[in-house]
C-alpha cells in the first residue's frame, strides 16, 4: 500500500506565487481529516481508500482553528474511491496534515494576504489573528446561545466564538443579533450551520423548497446582525456556529 498526497493543481508549477486559501474551523474537526492512500487489488486494479488521521484528536484539532491549503486536490475520476472533491491542509500549529471537505459546514474559507508560511491559527486566548480587518482577542466559548423571543438576540459576553438558536416558540424570526464585547466594527464574522433541522416540517424553507440560510448582514462595536432572507417556520431548531475575528 502507498501513501498518496494527491492530485497536484495545474498551477502547481507556480506554487510560490499563489496566494493560498485557508480554511477556519468552526468545531473540532478531528473526525473530518482524512489520509489517502492506494493499493492494487486480486484484480490489478487500483483502489484508494480514505481514513481518518489516526493522530487527529478533539484536542490538537480544536474549533477556531486556521488551517492552511497544500495546494493538492483529489477529485473523482482521477483518484479511485474518491466521490467528491477533498482539498489538502496542514495545521502549522500541531502539524498534521490531510484532506479535508471544503464543502462541510465545519469549515469556513479564510483569506489572507500574507505568506502561506506564516502560522494564522490561534494557539491561545491572548492570540491575534493577522488578516484583512482582524486584530481581535480570541478566547471565551460562548457555547449555546437560544433567543428568548421571535427577532431576540442573545449576549455572549466576552466571548468570541459560539453557537446561537432563534426562537423556536412561533414563526416569524427574519433577524437575531449577537452581542460581544470582543465584536468591533472592523471584525470578521464566519457563519455556519451546526445541526439539520429535527423535522422536515421545521426546516424553513422559501418557495420553491430552497432551504433559509442566513447571512451576517451587518457588524457594528459590541454587535453583529445575522439576517434570515424569509421569516423562519414555527419549531424551526437549527443551530449555528460563529467565530468572530
Amino acid at each position: 500500500m502507498s501513501d498518496f498526497l494527491g492530485t497536484a493543481a495545474p498551477f502547481q508549477r507556480s506554487y510560490s506565487n499563489q496566494k493560498q486559501q485557508s480554511y477556519l474551523t468552526a468545531q473540532p474537526f478531528n473526525t473530518k481529516l482524512f489520509n489517502y492512500s492506494t493499493s492494487i487489488n486480486s484484480q490489478f486494479q487500483t483502489v484508494g481508500t480514505l481514513t481518518v488521521n489516526p493522530l487527529a484528536t478533539a484536542t490538537n484539532c480544536p474549533a477556531n482553528r486556521v488551517l492552511n491549503s497544500t495546494g493538492r486536490v483529489l477529485v473523482p475520476g482521477a483518484n479511485p474511491g474518491i466521490n467528491s472533491p477533498l482539498v489538502g491542509v496542514y495545521d502549522p500549529i500541531s502539524g498534521l496534515n490531510g484532506f479535508i471537505d471544503p464543502t462541510d459546514p465545519t469549515f469556513g474559507t479564510y483569506n489572507t494576504l500574507l505568506p502561506n508560511q506564516y502560522n494564522l491559527g490561534i494557539s491561545s486566548v491572548i492570540a491575534t489573528v493577522s488578516g484583512q480587518g482582524a486584530n481581535n482577542r480570541v478566547g471565551v466559548d460562548s457555547g449555546l446561545l437560544v433567543a428568548a423571543s421571535v427577532n431576540g438576540g442573545v449576549n455572549a459576553g466576552n466571548a468570541s466564538i459560539g453557537q446561537f438558536q432563534p426562537y423556536t416558540g412561533a414563526a416569524g424570526t427574519s433577524t437575531i443579533t449577537v452581542s460581544s464585547s470582543q465584536i468591533i466594527n472592523t471584525s470578521r464574522v464566519f457563519l455556519t450551520q451546526a445541526n439539520s433541522s429535527a423535522s422536515q416540517t421545521g426546516f424553513s424553507t422559501l418557495v420553491g423548497g430552497t432551504p433559509v440560510v442566513p447571512t451576517v448582514s451587518g457588524v457594528s462595536t459590541g454587535f453583529f446582525v445575522v439576517r434570515f432572507p424569509s421569516p423562519l417556520f414555527l419549531n424551526d431548531d437549527r443551530t449555528f456556529n460563529w467565530v468572530v475575528m
